[in-house]
């Protein structure tokens, strides 16, 4: 929320009165929700906490910062062939910039909303590599706020003299490029993992161990035999851990 807020004030000319208006319209909603909930939501995610979802979608986990917002602004490693392809991005944002100097919030706002951006940064830095799964956070986090950072980074490109705002435009728009191609290819190599239908059945049946805790115990770790048990056991929402034998 607070990057939607950041993005909200980027976006046009604001005033001192609209900036509130925009800050009460986006704590409204989570608001609602947590009073009709009793603060539900709130007691659900400390719960939580503490455990890390047994899923790695991401290719390597992030060891260091630099791993992090490396994974969170490209996500999966885009195809060879990809910088060809970007190129057309890269020529669009250069050819398509404008600088915006007399519109928009004024540039002291704009300075502002980079600080802010700043330690938004730090601290979602700080939550993911303290996270159990670093890899899911990452994951995660990076899904939630990449539009929000093209929206940012491209406002603050047109901010600027057009000598700064021109390359850093055509380089918003490459990385977007980079992305998509990049979550694109990933999405083309595991369907027809999920399109298949396996050949066979795997054990999936729940046990509980001494702790009590609820296991679903594999005879294969394939993924498609991994995928099936967890369909097959609603292993999620008993809260079971998936095991291999």
């Amino acid at each position: 929320m607070p990057l939607c807020f950041l993005c909200v004030v980027a976006l046009g000319t604001q005033t001192s009165r609209r900036i509130a208006a925009a800050a009460a319209g986006l704590a409204a909603g989570p608001a609602l929700i947590l009073v009709l909930s009793r603060f539900g939501a709130v007691e659900y995610v400390l719960s939580k906490a503490g455990q890390g979802p047994r899923w790695w979608p991401l290719p390597e986990d992030p060891q260091n910062v630099a791993d992090v917002w490396r994974a969170v602004i490209l996500q999966f490693p885009p195809p060879r062939l990809t910088p060809l392809l970007i190129i057309p991005a890269v020529w669009f944002g250069w050819r398509v910039y404008s600088s915006t100097t007399s519109s928009g919030p004024p540039r002291f706002v704009l300075l502002c909303e980079m600080a802010a951006l700043a330690a938004l940064v730090a601290a979602w830095s700080w939550l993911i590599l303290q996270a159990p799964n670093a890899n899911y956070a990452t994951f995660k986090i990076g899904g939630w706020i990449g539009p929000g950072l093209v929206i940012l980074a491209w406002q603050f490109a047109r901010r600027v003299n057009p000598f700064t705002g021109k390359p850093l435009a055509a380089a918003v728009l490459g990385l977007a490029m980079l992305r998509s191609l990049g979550m694109a290819a990933n999405v083309a190599s595991v369907v027809p993992d999920y399109a298949r239908s396996p050949a066979y059945a795997p054990s999936s049946q729940p046990a509980q161990d001494s702790d009590g805790r609820c296991n679903v115990v594999l005879t294969s770790t394939q993924q498609e035999a991994v995928a099936a048990a967890i369909a097959s056991s609603a292993a999620p929402a008993r809260s079971c851990d998936v095991i291999s034998a």
